[in-house]
């Protein structure tokens, strides 16, 4: 019996030798190193507004070969790839709220690795503001105190404030 160390390769063994001394071809090859992956743009914490298109770049390395594609990723989700350096994407009808971007490069190996991820937020564009009280066509007699009731559509409110500023003849009242 021998004791024999693996040694990453494409190997071959002989039927010459002895039991006690093998012959055994190694040829070594070349070993896969995964690529790198930074994604450039977004940067981490922006906020963007609905229906603005979010530019998308990352820079790949491979050090042992080619890189192939890079692939962006909303979440878990694919959302486009680039097969030319510089690699980018323009992600387009981005959906409101927090998102987790991410690119990942895959090398003529198909080794593999993610970036880092840019978290950003996408505002729910613009509000739909409707005045409840007074009522249309209302009759309001001086000096009578008036109370303006105004409701903003939910879906836009998440960090916005929560007070609505009213304006007469562009002063605020």
């Amino acid at each position: 019996m021998f004791n024999q160390t693996i040694i990453t390769g494409e190997f071959s063994f002989s039927g010459q030798g002895t039991p006690e001394r093998p012959r055994i071809w190694v040829r070594l090859g070349e070993s896969n190193i995964a690529p790198t992956c930074q994604l450039t743009s977004p940067v981490d914490g922006t906020i963007y507004n609905q229906g603005s298109p979010v530019h998308m770049s990352a820079v790949a390395i491979d050090q042992t070969g080619k890189i192939t594609r890079v692939e962006f990723y909303d979440g878990p989700t694919k959302i486009g790839e680039d097969l030319t350096y510089p690699y980018t994407f323009e992600y387009s009808n981005v959906p409101s709220g927090a998102r987790s971007l991410r690119a990942k490069a895959i090398d003529h190996h198909e080794a593999m690795t993610f970036s880092n991820t840019a978290g950003i937020t996408v505002t729910g564009g613009v509000p739909s503001i409707r005045v409840v009280s007074p009522a249309d066509q209302s009759t309001l007699y001086d000096p009578d105190t008036i109370v303006i009731v105004a409701e903003i559509d939910k879906s836009y409110v998440d960090n916005v404030r929560q007070r609505l500023p009213f304006l007469k003849d562009l002063r605020l009242i």
